[in-house]
């Protein structure tokens, strides 16, 4: 087979993370917000909609954007045993995409009918809120531009009930803030234009970044920026926890396995379940990652190198094969490594309950890892009696020391 032929002629988004991991946690959430009889309705707000759904170059329908990946859901919820009603808020700018999104949800049934908002998030988030009223809500900010300031998402965040379920899942451009931030050491000078974009990042993030952003940036140092930009999007989480109550969970987008991420797709919450489910959710999304990138790359090689020939046995089952080899490899990885994780808080602690040490028992894993992991690990170390008997229902377990425990067991 030539490389060029049409084996990955289909287009891939560099979004594809993003969709895929809002796609996996939005469906839980919904499910695990609403298991009281008394809560059957369910929120999701898209303060930068778009389209609703990408097109290929030649015009013809593209991959699921985030409208469309959320109506998806809502239409599954409604025909559930005990079915939920998923509340869709869209709001968009752009004329040309509210047309889009208007047929998108005129073209399914759905318990409650979409609300597509023609304007600015700046103007409307709020608002959409507080219409969710004391139901359980999850909005999804991603914008084109100028993200929204700290202040209105404080307001939206206030806007809810203490006790409501409220979630936000913020796609921060860490490229963005690199950008900006390394205008503070430009030879022009920190004035006029410079200034005034700088202005726009001290009310976005809403805290004193700009020394936190000078004390770690070094200039002309490769990556330098992206990783002053990383403590200040920290910095901005710790200030989210302090003043509003909300923990939160950052997965790196990347364009390649090697690259620095040029954003972080951060949840906002207070649901004592969230962080493990999203972090599942992230696993699988990086996993559907994984093969674009590596369809991509193969791609481009058959693109750059036409004349190259692969073996004549080399297809898509080839390819697809071996890509499963890689995951496993990379699985078996994970799972070694969450073993380590959970013999060593085990070593501090007789008890470990899993859905409150998530962080801890991922490590170096979180986002990569998933509870298929922590499952294997846990049915590993039990069947060895260095814990406790394995909990089917992960999520509510507790790992405990086992009878054969050791503090020098690894």
């Amino acid at each position: 087979m030539r490389a060029n032929s049409t084996f990955f002629n289909s287009k891939r988004e560099m979004a594809v993370l993003k969709h895929v991991l809002l796609g996996n946690y939005l469906m839980p959430f919904c499910t695990m917000t609403t298991s009281a009889p008394a809560a059957p309705s369910v929120w999701y707000i898209d303060a930068y909609a778009g389209p609703g759904r990408y097109q290929h170059d030649d015009g013809s329908p593209g991959e699921d954007g985030s409208p469309s990946i959320a109506l998806g859901i809502a239409a599954r919820l409604a025909t559930m045993e005990r079915p939920r009603t998923l509340h869709c808020i869209f709001i968009e700018q752009k004329r040309i995409y509210v047309d889009s999104l208007t047929a998108l949800s005129s073209a399914g049934t759905f318990l409650a009918a979409p609300e597509i908002i023609h304007g600015d998030a700046h103007d409307h988030f709020v608002a959409a809120v507080q219409k969710s009223g004391r139901d359980p809500l999850l909005a999804f900010v991603d914008p084109f531009g100028t993200a929204l300031p700290y202040a209105i998402l404080r307001d939206a965040f206030n806007a809810r009930p203490a006790n409501a379920s409220t979630e936000i899942l913020v796609n921060f451009h860490l490229g963005s803030i690199a950008r900006i931030g390394a205008l503070l050491e430009s030879r022009h000078g920190v004035r006029g234009q410079n200034e005034k974009t700088l202005q726009r990042l001290d009310a976005l993030l809403g805290m004193k970044w700009r020394e936190l952003f000078r004390d770690y940036y070094r200039p002309g140092v490769e990556g330098s920026a992206t990783e002053a930009a990383m403590i200040v999007a920290q910095a901005f989480r710790d200030e989210v926890l302090k003043n509003d109550g909300f923990k939160s969970l950052a997965i790196g987008v990347r364009k390649a396995n090697d690259h620095y991420p040029r954003f972080q797709l951060t949840l906002f919450y207070r649901h004592p379940s969230a962080e493990y489910k999203f972090a599942d959710a992230a696993h699988a999304a990086n996993r559907e990652w994984r093969r674009r990138v590596s369809e991509d790359e193969a791609r481009h090689q058959a693109d750059r190198y036409p004349d190259m020939l692969l073996p004549p046995d080399f297809d898509e089952r080839q390819f697809a094969d071996q890509l499963e080899r890689d995951e496993r490899d990379l699985d078996k990885n994970w799972t070694a490594e969450v073993r380590a994780n959970i013999l060593r808080e085990l070593r501090g602690a007789p008890s470990l309950p899993i859905s409150s040490n998530v962080r801890a028992i991922y490590g170096a894993a979180l986002g990569l890892a998933g509870e298929s992991n922590i499952r294997k690990a846990w049915q590993a170390l039990a069947a060895v009696g260095l814990t406790s008997d394995y909990n089917k229902n992960v999520i509510r377990g507790v790992i405990a020391r086992g009878p054969n425990w050791t503090p020098n067991a690894t």
